[in-house]
């Protein structure tokens, strides 16, 4: 029991470490495309919508202040927000302006969507495209995370950079925006332990005389799942070590799913069902991703099973009660910026008015009912617990978007939000809207999924956070309840989803990514790192261009 608690004590101080960061200014005032920007704050507010845990907008730049002026900063006004809504709405037909080679001095200086007429939007940008795309990050990222994504990829995904044939690439450039929430697990796991009681804020004493009582179930109920955790964790190696080495059956889940897919797609005659390419069943393209073992594979699975014992001990606080506690809370605060929490509990509230992340969504649904002939592409992109939000989001605002002709793709990468909860809301979206709407759910293979190895395979159990979340966090009591964003769950429920998209026109794509020796992405955290804003990335192969693997491949 000692060994047990001290090992928790040091998964838990590893966790606290882990967190302790702040974005390089010197870096990001480097940016090519910030060069016309005075400061980091400019460059914050242009891109990234920043929300705190009761989802009420707040400085962009708090990612670079101490803990203590995080304390003291207070949530902007909505009076603020829509300024800085206004600057990124302008920012982007800025952009837009520049790809068209168009004079844009007539908008240089605008501080105000008001300032805007339809004579100086003929003139700067006309009947070409403004690239408009928001990206909402996952689970246990902390708020300079979304900073060091921002360095990364802004100016690539503007199109800013010449390409190797001395070419500016001009395709799939959108102007970024980055919506960041605070989903790291001390935060979140704190929140459970002294801030959240049945949903709502506690006050100081009623966190002082509770926290305890928290603590002590959360460790105990810890103790008592260490034999189902065990279980849990051998079973998924199980799955590793046969997909690998093809030494033993699959789970019947595998195979169910497999045989799922080829009633739904029909079997075609001389092309194996493993190879990469693509099905279509009215709206729906879908395909069943490729998985290929080498020597590495072998080598890790053999370094999986080595460090089992160690790792089913420590995976037990990893997967267990403390793990399970944070991810309501995520979910909490995931549910927040949608709802925020002040909207029903006085305790969340500061100074009386706050301003949200609807205020952007709605600044951008009252210019297109003023300037209807501007060609704005809007994408909507969510990763892992992002695709939450954005169910949480497109729920709270179908209205708005169901109006508007201006989105044009919803992205979900590896989503962490349930099959029910998602066709719930985006099949009315597209049917409802007149604008054909592209819906792309990106998947990684299946094997990858249990395969996945986390801090060194020691500290935490395999698998990714979506068998994470489908075996010890939702503990789903209905296939719909698992993760739309799992290979398998997808082609278990392509029935229903297939009945969920029927009778409508816009495209619909269920794409499984590879896992070959040289393919990516291969594990959850990657997709945050791809190029998620290009389309060839959210589109399946062709049979002609996909990859085709020798039959004497070893691919499950």
């Amino acid at each position: 029991m000692k060994l047990f608690l001290l090992l928790a004590i040091i998964f838990n101080l590893f966790l606290i470490s882990g967190c302790a960061h702040k974005a390089n200014l010197s870096e990001l005032q480097k940016l090519q495309n910030f060069q016309e920007y005075k400061n980091y704050q400019d460059v914050t507010d242009s891109h990234i919508l920043r929300v705190n845990r009761d989802g009420a907008v707040i400085n962009s730049n708090i990612a670079t202040q101490s803990l203590v002026d995080r304390q003291q900063s207070k949530p902007w006004a909505p009076d603020k927000v829509a300024e800085q809504a206004d600057r990124m709405i302008i920012g982007a037909l800025k952009l837009a302006c520049q790809k068209a080679n168009k004079d844009c001095q007539g908008l240089q200086h605008l501080k105000s969507l008001n300032e805007i007429n339809k004579q100086l939007l003929d003139k700067s940008i006309g009947d070409n495209q403004i690239n408009l795309l928001m990206f909402i990050h996952g689970g246990l990222n902390a708020y300079s995370a979304t900073d060091n994504r921002m360095k990364k990829v802004a100016d690539i995904m503007e199109g800013r950079f010449i390409q190797e044939d001395g070419q500016s690439k001009n395709i799939d450039w959108h102007y970024p925006i980055f919506v960041s929430w605070p989903s790291n697990f001390l935060g979140t796991y704190t929140d459970h332990v002294v801030n959240i009681r049945e949903g709502r804020e506690t006050n100081f004493l009623g966190a002082i005389l509770s926290a305890p009582f928290v603590l002590v179930e959360d460790l105990i109920r810890t103790v008592a799942e260490f034999p189902s955790t065990v279980y849990f964790q051998a079973h998924n190696d199980k799955e590793r070590w046969c997909s690998g080495l093809a030494l033993c059956p699959m789970s019947s889940i595998w195979t169910e799913a497999s045989d799922k897919y080829g009633s739904v797609f029909g079997y075609k005659e001389g092309i194996s069902i493993s190879q990469y390419y693509q099905d279509q069943k009215g709206n729906i393209t879908a395909n069943r991703s490729i998985y290929c073992s080498n020597a590495w594979t072998k080598t890790t699975s053999a370094y999986v099973l080595a460090t089992a014992p160690f790792r089913y001990v420590v995976g037990s606080i990893y997967n267990g009660t403390l793990a399970s506690n944070s991810w309501d809370m995520m979910k909490r605060r995931a549910m927040n910026i949608a709802h925020p929490a002040g909207i029903f509990d006085e305790n969340a509230r500061t100074d009386g008015q706050y301003g949200d992340i609807g205020i952007l969504l709605e600044k951008i649904a009252l210019l297109e009912k003023k300037y209807g002939h501007l060609n704005v592409n809007f994408t909507l992109v969510g990763h892992s617990m992002g695709t939450i939000v954005l169910n949480n989001l497109l729920s709270r605002y179908q209205r708005y978007v169901e109006e508007t002709n201006w989105l044009s793709n919803i992205v979900y990468m590896a989503a962490a939000a349930n099959i029910e909860d998602t066709l719930a809301i985006i099949p009315n979206v597209l049917r409802n809207n007149k604008n054909n709407i592209n819906f792309y759910n990106l998947t990684l293979n299946r094997v990858s999924e249990v395969a996945e190895i986390n801090l060194a395979g020691l500290l935490a159990g395999s698998g990714s956070l979506l068998t994470s979340i489908d075996k010890y966090h939702d503990e789903p009591e209905h296939y719909l309840r698992r993760t739309i964003g799992s290979e398998v769950n997808i082609q278990s429920s392509l029935d229903v989803l297939v009945h969920a998209f029927d009778g409508m026109d816009d495209a619909v794509t269920l794409k499984a990514f590879n896992s070959t020796y040289d393919s990516s992405p291969q594990k959850h955290g990657d997709f945050g790192d791809e190029k998620f804003w290009e389309k060839r990335f959210w589109e399946i192969p062709t049979f002609e261009t996909g990859l085709l693997v020798n039959e004497q491949t070893n691919c499950n």
